[in-house]
């Protein structure tokens, strides 16, 4: 099975990003629309919505008492951990073909158009006859599968070769934008200039493993290894988090916990401040504007703060009383967050070079939830029953579960919506 992973961090407010060193994103370009940003803020003053406000302003201050714990008994709890599976050269050959992909890296083809491929075209449209406006282009590049054109358009150019010419009869569809058009029969005649397609693993060269790596890797041998490492280090750092998560999890639902209102609102606030800054930092890396954090994925998803915040509160309980369990075994077995302890986290996950990476991504409180929880969770993993079993077995495990819940909560439902309309009908 192949399958590619993105190491999450242990307390589930933190994220490790993957390195853009193999994306063909390049720091550089992420510094110079920092820069173009900060300029535009200068010349005109950013006015933040309420929401945004209102995120800016959190300041996670954690209580000092997360709850009254008693701790179970270690010898007492057993759970299920995956080993990593070995990277295959396939995983590999995906993995390249994906970065390639990214980019928008393309290659002139011969073969006939396929669904992704891109056709530079001419295109005249007809109405009856008659030319209509903006009906018509020369050089015209499209992407076949993206749904720019109406119906039956990009699907009748599949199967077509450069220099071929094709006539589609198509019709607007009825909610179309332009009211004359909408319901019309149309003609459309169209030349196929060129067909491209996305490069794939086969098409790396030197040329493409210097640019994408930003000069780091200036062979398409050494790009190759480079991506395996990191799968490699995702394969690992998924199966220690897996680990680590199931061993405090379990000791936490074992265990006696009655954490506060305060700890529940603390961990929502650790919560939301990480993500706010997580989304902060993929705009400025990928160059995105006019993304002004979690605030501006919310009204994009038509989604308020406060629905948001009310929605994280059962989880923001559980990480509530987790916390509370590994607090206290962290005061008794007396680890600490500090900067020794963040680099061995990090070398533990494999991200030992992006350590300042790292922390622009995540916020303190975060990071050092992460680490504290990471410590807590290593050394009870060293004192309770693992059982080990292969990826492939614990995918299964894990979906079977979550295939439990979902008909145990939706058995809940309809209880609920019977109860609902037995009160309604008394």
């Amino acid at each position: 099975m192949r399958k590619f992973k993105k190491a999450a961090a242990v307390a589930a407010v933190a994220a490790v990003t993957v390195s853009m060193a193999l994306s063909g994103c390049s720091k550089k370009n992420a510094e110079e629309t920092s820069k173009a940003t900060a300029t535009e803020l200068e010349s005109e003053p950013e006015t933040l919505s309420e929401d945004a406000e209102a995120i800016a302003n959190i300041d996670p201050v954690k209580p000092e008492s997360m709850g009254e714990v008693k701790l179970a008994d270690l010898s007492t709890i057993e759970i299920t951990a995956p080993t990593a599976d070995a990277i295959e050269e396939d995983a590999v050959n995906d993995m390249i073909t994906y970065y390639l992909t990214m980019g928008g890296e393309t290659k002139e083809v011969e073969d006939a158009a396929a669904d992704s491929d891109t056709v530079n075209i001419d295109f005249v449209g007809k109405v009856d006859g008659e030319e209509f406006d903006k009906g018509s282009a020369e050089g015209y590049d499209l992407v076949l599968g993206s749904g720019r054109f109406i119906d039956g358009f990009e699907d009748g150019l599949i199967g077509h070769k450069a220099g071929e010419e094709v006539t589609l009869e198509l019709t607007f569809p009825e909610s179309y934008q332009e009211a004359t058009l909408a319901g019309k029969p149309v003609t459309f005649d169209v030349k196929i200039n060129k067909v491209s397609r996305p490069l794939s693993y086969e098409d790396l060269t030197d040329e493409l493993a210097d640019k994408y790596s930003g000069g780091k890797y200036i062979t398409a041998n050494l790009y190759r290894e480079a991506v395996g490492d990191s799968l490699e280090k995702q394969e690992q750092a998924y199966v220690k988090n897996e680990l680590i998560t199931n061993a405090v999890t379990a000791v936490a639902e074992a265990s006696e916990v009655e954490t506060n209102d305060a700890a529940i609102g603390w961990a929502i606030d650790v919560y939301v401040q990480n993500q706010d800054k997580m989304f902060k930092a993929y705009a400025t890396n990928y160059g995105l504007q006019g993304m002004n954090g979690l605030a501006d994925y919310l009204s994009n998803a038509g989604q308020s703060y406060a629905d948001y915040r009310s929605s994280l509160e059962a989880d923001a309980k559980v990480l509530a009383e987790q916390t509370a369990v590994v607090d206290a075994i962290a005061k008794e077995q007396g680890f600490e967050y500090n900067d020794d302890t963040l680099k061995k986290y990090l070398a533990d996950f494999g991200y030992s070079d992006q350590e300042e990476q790292v922390k622009e991504s995540n916020t303190e409180a975060a990071l050092q939830q992460t680490v504290i929880q990471y410590l807590v969770g290593s050394y009870l993993a060293e004192n309770i029953k693992v059982n080990y079993v292969t990826e492939d077995e614990y995918t299964e495990m894990k979906q079977a579960e979550a295939a439990a819940a979902e008909s145990v909560e939706a058995d809940e439902t309809e209880t609920e919506a019977e109860s609902e309309s037995e009160s309604a009908a008394n």
